[in-house]
């Protein structure tokens, strides 16, 4: 039998050979990480391998599968997730299990056919980590690292749904590959970017990937028995032996997020570099993330409802000239509401005091307001339901909603005021 030729132990893929032979070419077998012992006292392997042709008919040009020898104990929670998908979590087709024996068959994830690489061992390399590419490639712009962490969130989504917690995000464990080419437009996870996102992001997304320490989710107060986790990323509660929560995950985010930026977890940081290197916006969701239990994000969705604000506040095409008056330089639309009224009203007083009429003092500040509600030069529509309803699903409706707003709106007020 050909996997006898192996000098190390095969024995779960060699019990599971006979039934995966017909599907499998293991004339094309090769190991992707050496035997790994578990808690359990055993040696566990994983092998990449390739599907049949005859068998390839979906997708031809990618046939490489994982074979995954896993412990038994951790059969069910790789089948809880294989029932569902997400173009950002390592898709698991299937689990054998008899006699104590269990193989996962997961997707093998190849690296971006998209990205140069700089060195002869990136070249060579068939998987592409995070950890690879920012420590031997580039760290990421603020945009392109945000969009990155959407991702992950809704990763941490899906498998938060099935009652598991992966506790061990790290920049191992991300792996960036291309974005899926059917309806790559639609695997974006809504965040408000629009027209803003990357090069980088456009045409390559990450995967979660590493199942092996995933477990059951507990109550806050369910004491765990083993520290799991890669450490820099790993939150305090697990490291005391406490909380196996969502919780846990979303400090490790926090975790990858500052080394997307920095090529560093913060715990690898002093607080000096921490203030120099990172805004002020991205340090409040860092802190957020991998503060103590009780005041950290409660679950990944108020994580992405302030990733997807920070994006689309990024993302504001603020004329130039706005930057040179306070309160309109940050992008931020709270900020710059408050500091519009005021200039409004200052605006407002300087007609006034050049003309006394009281029509004229209130149809300019009028016309002010109907220019900035009409452009949306803010964006502050994406901040109501209806609005973003219409730009993603009707584009042609926000400019008979912008035209309401705008110049309808004004002119009433107006027009009762006098």
């Amino acid at each position: 039998m050909y996997l006898q030729q192996y000098e190390v132990s095969m024995t779960i893929l060699d019990y599971f050979y006979p039934r995966l032979k017909n599907y499998i070419d293991f004339d094309f077998t090769d190991q992707l990480s050496p035997p790994r012992l578990k808690k359990d006292g055993n040696y566990y392997a994983t092998y990449v391998s390739e599907i049949r042709q005859e068998h390839a008919v979906l997708s031809p040009d990618r046939c490489s599968v994982v074979l995954k020898e896993i412990p038994a104990s951790l059969t069910e929670i790789y089948r809880k997730i294989s029932s569902r998908w997400s173009p950002y979590i390592e898709t698991v087709y299937g689990v054998l299990s008899e006699n104590g024996y269990s193989l996962a068959i997961n997707e093998f994830i190849q690296k971006p056919a998209c990205l140069s690489y700089p060195t002869k061992e990136l070249s060579e390399m068939r998987s592409l980590t995070l950890e690879d590419f920012i420590l031997k490639m580039r760290t990421l712009s603020e945009k392109e690292a945000l969009i990155f962490l959407l991702q992950l969130c809704e990763a941490l989504e899906n498998i938060s749904e099935l009652s598991l917690v992966h506790g061990d995000v790290s920049p191992q464990n991300i792996l960036l590959t291309d974005v899926l080419p059917l309806n790559s437009q639609k695997q974006q996870p809504t965040s408000s970017t629009g027209k803003s996102i990357t090069e980088l992001c456009r045409n390559v997304a990450v995967k979660l990937i590493d199942f092996d320490i995933a477990r059951e989710e507990k109550g806050s107060h369910h004491m765990v028995t083993t520290v799991a986790g890669t450490n820099p990323y790993a939150a305090p509660e697990i490291l005391d032996y406490q909380t196996p929560t969502d919780r846990v995950d979303i400090y490790s985010l926090g975790c990858v997020f500052a080394f997307m930026l920095t090529g560093k977890s913060p715990k690898q940081m002093s607080r000096e570099e921490f203030q120099s290197s990172l805004s002020k916006s991205v340090r409040k969701i860092i802190n957020k993330c991998t503060a103590d239990y009780s005041r950290r994000y409660k679950d990944v969705t108020h994580l992405k409802k302030d990733i997807s604000t920070l994006l689309s506040t990024s993302t504001m095409p603020v004329p130039e000239f706005f930057h040179i008056l306070p309160g309109l330089r940050s992008g931020k639309p709270l900020e710059i509401c408050i500091f519009s009224l005021i200039y409004c009203a200052l605006f407002h007083l300087l007609i006034f005091l050049i003309c006394p009429s009281p029509s004229l003092a209130w149809i300019l500040p009028a016309v002010a307001v109907s220019v900035i509600l009409t452009t949306d030069v803010f964006h502050l529509g994406r901040h109501f339901a209806f609005y973003q309803l219409c730009l993603e699903q009707q584009p042609e409706w926000c400019y008979l909603f912008k035209f309401l707003i705008g110049f309808v709106l004004p002119f009433t007020v107006l027009r009762m005021i006098s």
